[in-house]
């Protein structure tokens, strides 16, 4: 018979301890190999944005939508073709 929690997954969420706990008595999960990796580099820090990235930004933000244009225009056709009948 299914545990209430295997019925229901969400169950899980209430009880993150329970689950924990399951995780770390599970003989199978603790018979895999694990590594930990670690970046070659150190982190730089925050990036300084330069000024080519924001004229890119830029020139990105002030294009038009071309989606919402090409809804309009579809939305224009569906409407030109029911006015006759109106």
């Amino acid at each position: 018979m299914l545990s209430s929690s295997a019925l229901n997954p969400f169950l899980l969420l209430m009880d993150p301890s329970s689950v924990l706990r399951a995780v770390e008595s599970s003989t199978s999960l603790c018979s895999l190999k694990a590594r930990v990796f670690r970046p070659l580099e150190p982190d730089t820090g925050a990036r300084v944005p330069s000024d080519e990235l924001a004229a890119y930004d830029a020139a990105i933000e002030t294009e038009p939508e071309i989606e919402a244009e090409m809804a309009a225009d579809a939305a224009e056709q569906v409407f030109d073709a029911m006015e006759p009948q109106l």
